[in-house]
């Protein structure tokens, strides 16, 4: 396991999600290909978590993941992107798969909206504890 001592919140064959609430981190795993129903319930769970525990970073392991539909990514950033960026998650490490082409269809959802610099520091990685060591230096603050 990628954050050790953490709890369970959210398991399903397709991603688990989990947190370590003393470090204010959160950790999505996808574990296979998902359909438009389990993307946005897990995108929903993923939120909630964040803003339940009040995280400040999140790992998100798409190592095992295909890119959404483009109607999943349309529908994310239409209703879930803008109070993601208003709370208190400050930086996101993104685990792409080592493949570098199948890396550029998973491109995180995060990605692609413009202001996300003003908000967050995110960050792609392909090695588990480079991502998690970034997450867990002390610099929560996007620069300008």
């Amino acid at each position: 396991m990628i954050l050790k001592n953490s709890n369970v919140y959210y398991q399903s064959p397709s991603v688990t999600i989990s947190y370590h609430e003393e470090q204010e981190i959160g950790l999505s795993v996808w574990n296979s290909p998902v359909g438009s129903h389990e993307v946005r319930e897990a995108v929903l769970l993923i939120c909630h978590t964040i803003e339940r525990f009040g995280l400040t970073r999140w790992l998100s392991d798409t190592r095992n993941l295909r890119a959404f539909q483009e109607q999943d990514r349309q529908w994310t950033m239409e209703h879930i992107a803008p109070s993601l960026l208003s709370g208190a998650l400050r930086k996101v490490a993104v685990l792409l798969p080592p493949d570098r082409e199948n890396s550029a269809q998973t491109n995180h959802i995060l990605h692609q909206l413009p202001e996300v610099r003003q908000y967050l520091l995110i960050q792609d990685f392909y090695e588990p504890q480079e991502a998690l060591a970034w997450l867990l230096q002390e610099s929560l603050q996007p620069q300008p």
